[in-house]
């Protein structure tokens, strides 16, 4: 008599694993930051055509776009700024999707939970950079052009930008690990040493 072997139990004909999956969607991240880097002018010209309309919309001054380059008259004369590729938030995001795409393919972090921090990171840095390039054209025209590139691109724009992508982190890391604010009303545990 011998002992029959346990049977694994198959996957459905025709779909794919769930290690496949995470796979895939792995490597597709690896392209998405290949392809962000490569087409990183065309990110740069939405910046600037997003900025533009913003500024426009909030009235700050009439904007129009030019490539990268948002020109508008915050005085007596037209000035600018233009979203190069060190001041563009598609360079930042890069390095999260190559994050997201090891995460996924070398730990158990569940893939729901990596896409939905990859684009809460993605999103909370696209709007820090449209914040600081709208506080740039509000000072320009507050102060001039010159005077108030100077003071809102070296000083405050940097502020701006460097508070929202620490924001950023920390939101990616916080949906990553599952981290929700502590309820109001809601006892804490205290430990009793073991002993």
């Amino acid at each position: 008599m011998t002992v029959a072997e346990p049977i694994a139990a198959a996957e459905p004909a025709g779909r794919p694993s769930r290690t496949t999956f995470v796979q895939a969607t792995s490597a597709l991240l690896v392209v998405s930051a290949l392809l962000l880097v490569t087409f990183v002018h065309y990110g740069q010209v939405l910046e600037a055509s997003i900025s533009a309309g913003l500024i426009n919309a909030l009235q700050i001054s009439t904007a129009y776009v030019v490539d990268t380059s948002v020109i508008f008259l915050p005085g007596q004369r037209y000035a600018g700024f233009t979203v190069s590729a060190g001041c563009t938030a598609t360079l930042l995001v890069v390095p999260f999707f190559l994050i997201t795409a090891g995460l996924l393919s070398f730990s158990r972090f569940s893939l729901r939970r990596s896409l939905t921090a990859l684009g809460v990171v993605t999103l909370l840095i696209y709007v820090a950079n449209q914040a600081r390039l709208l506080l740039i054209a509000g000072v320009m025209r507050l102060f001039g052009g010159e005077r108030g590139y100077e003071l809102s691109h070296v000083f405050l724009g940097t502020i701006v930008s460097t508070l929202g992508v620490l924001f950023a982190i920390v939101a990616f890391v916080a949906i990553l690990v599952g981290w929700r604010p502590a309820r109001a009303g809601r006892r804490e545990t205290e430990l009793s040493p073991v002993g």
